[in-house]
């Protein structure tokens, strides 16, 4: 026991026991330092992917700013810069529409060319509004610019509602439909092909995933089917198909 007494107090053992302490005491630090490191980096790294979601809006408004001067800029030129009197008039606003076209099949744009269009017939049908408020608008020009709305929204075979109608845009049309007195209780009194071009719009907004625009395409179908005479069994059949497929695919 005496032996066992004296081991214990040895310089030796002592020394021992001071390097494991200090070995323990290197290996808490090192393990905190690593700590810290693996914080610090997780810090940075967060940093930099919100800095990166950061620069990505920015660039993302900035392309957005582009489009929207771009947009505006071409429909001053298309509006203003022609003659609304000349017979070549919706023939030149249809060379930027199908120029709009071919840029679309040969380049990366920075938007959609669909919704380059859109935007354009939103500004175009506002300011038709406009100008047959103000007499200095033919209801011929303004029949042309629905012909161009059905264009998009019901012939164009891009399947992205969101990219070819909006509110806005139905809008503006409900607003020419009522301008141009085109639904009228007696269907021998309105106007056929606009008529025609209407329901085709209407129906096409109603299909839309966008509920707003769902909404305000069927209160104006209620409205027309509540109020006007049809035209014949025909007319009513499609509608009904059409409203029944609507509803299947919803």
């Amino acid at each position: 026991s005496s032996s066992s007494t004296e081991e214990l107090s040895s310089p030796s053992h002592s020394h021992s026991v001071d390097q494991a302490s200090a070995r323990d005491s290197l290996s808490l630090t090192s393990q905190l330092v690593d700590d810290n490191s693996d914080d610090d980096e997780k810090i940075l790294f967060d940093a930099l992917q919100r800095w990166k979601v950061y620069d990505a809006e920015k660039l993302e408004d900035k392309e957005e700013e582009l489009c929207y001067l771009v947009a505006n800029l071409v429909f001053t030129i298309m509006w203003r810069g022609i003659d609304i009197n000349s017979k070549d008039a919706w023939k030149e606003r249809g060379q930027v529409m199908t120029c709009i076209n071919l840029l679309a099949l040969n380049n990366t744009l920075y938007c959609s060319h669909l919704e380059l269009k859109l935007r354009l017939l939103e500004m175009a049908v506002t300011a038709a509004l406009s100008d047959l408020r103000e007499g200095s608008y033919t209801a011929d020009n303004a029949a042309q610019l629905i012909r161009w709305i059905y264009d998009l929204t019901v012939i164009d075979p891009n399947q992205d509602h969101s990219k070819k109608a909006s509110t806005k845009l139905l809008d503006g049309v409900l607003g020419l439909l009522d301008a141009l007195l085109v639904f009228q209780e007696v269907p021998g009194e309105e106007w056929t092909e606009m008529a025609k071009l209407a329901f085709g719009i209407l129906l096409s907004c109603a299909a839309s995933s966008n509920l707003e625009l769902c909404a305000m395409a069927t209160a104006k179908l209620h409205t027309l089917v509540q109020t006007r005479c049809m035209k014949d069994a025909e007319e009513g059949g499609y509608l009904l198909y059409y409203i029944n497929t609507i509803v299947q695919q919803s």
